[in-house]
């Protein structure tokens, strides 16, 4: 199954809507691996182990 593209093509605002997203998942990404190393980091050698 392939992705239709098309809306993105021949509209502005779909394309938009489609950039912000990736981009949002990306910061959501880096988040969800940032706070726990830096859990990590302040509490070294507390509570948390890895």
């Amino acid at each position: 199954m392939l992705l239709d593209i098309s809306p993105m093509r021949h509209n502005l605002a779909f394309r938009r809507l489609f950039a912000s997203q990736f981009i949002s998942g990306l910061g959501t990404m880096v988040s969800d691996v940032a706070v726990p190393w830096q859990l990590h980091e302040l509490t070294h050698p507390g509570w948390v182990r890895w």
